[in-house]
């Protein structure tokens, strides 16, 4: 499979995750990846946690990555970001968007569990697909969304377009993130398809953590 399974990160106004990177951090360092794919019955030899928004399969991926620290589980470091975020522990509870679907729906309930081990509460709401493909472009509907994007032609650049190509939605993103930057780096990408372009908008959008 060249879709990997990706929480992105509300960017409107209508969700407590946009403009707050420290809390998007907090959150993807809370995450114990290995257990969420575990968890969502996906064994090693099948499956495997990424180090960055596209799958090792893809054209364009950089081995490289690998060997850096892609928000890897540390709780400890979740929490002093959480408190750099502005929130107390139990304070904040977030809804999370995923499809029915009993392997995703696990996995989420692991995430569930990580984020209360760190003192965010989070709320799954499960739809079929129908009710998701509605509400995935309805902004109050979710501050986070578990959802496969894939990659038409095995390139990282076109997972990435589907995803985050300004030109193709209504409002910035997939998840209404509006950055000229992330744009900016997106076309480079796509268009030069140079290890330099990828590193470029991988890194970038990794810092921000709009997406993990």
């Amino acid at each position: 499979q060249d879709m990997p399974q990706l929480l992105f990160f509300n960017g409107s106004e209508n969700s407590v995750v946009k403009d707050n990177e420290e809390l998007r951090q907090a959150i993807a360092y809370a995450i114990d990846s290995q257990a969420v794919r575990l968890g969502g019955g996906v064994p090693d030899g099948i499956g495997e946690n990424v180090r960055t928004v596209g799958n090792s399969t893809l054209g364009g991926y950089n081995t490289q990555w690998d060997e850096e620290d892609y928000y890897d589980y540390d709780p400890e470091k979740a929490k002093e970001l959480l408190a750099k975020a502005g929130y107390e522990p139990g304070e904040l509870t977030l809804k999370v968007m995923t499809l029915t679907n009993s392997g995703i729906t696990s996995a989420a309930a692991v995430v569930q569990s990580n984020l209360s081990d760190v003192g965010i509460n989070m709320e799954i709401n499960s739809y079929d697909q129908a009710l998701f493909n509605t509400y995935m472009y309805d902004s109050t509907q979710w501050d986070m969304m578990i959802y496969a994007v894939p990659s038409q032609n095995g390139l990282i650049t076109d997972l990435w377009l589907n995803a985050f190509d300004a030109r193709s939605f209504e409002q910035g993103t997939m998840n209404f993130v509006e950055d000229e930057h992330l744009q900016e780096l997106l076309v480079a990408a796509s268009e030069e398809f140079t290890e330099e372009s990828i590193d470029a908008f991988h890194y970038y959008l990794k810092d921000q953590a709009y997406v993990i």
